[in-house]
């Protein structure tokens, strides 16, 4: 998952920099999380699946 539409996301948009880099990650991480939940809901998984693939995730 942590890999869904990275593009959408490019590390350039973020200051360089450890703090820029960790703002990156955090956001990549709520996208990714919100996405594969979307995928998910979309091929009929369960709630419950759903929400422990984004705990996972973020």
């Amino acid at each position: 998952c942590q890999h869904i539409e990275r593009w959408v996301t490019p590390r350039s948009r973020y200051p360089d920099g450890r703090a820029g880099y960790l703002a990156w990650r955090r956001d990549l991480k709520r996208y990714h999380a919100e996405r594969a939940g979307e995928i998910l809901a979309g091929l009929g998984y369960p709630r419950d699946v759903i929400a422990r693939v984004q705990a996972l995730v973020r």
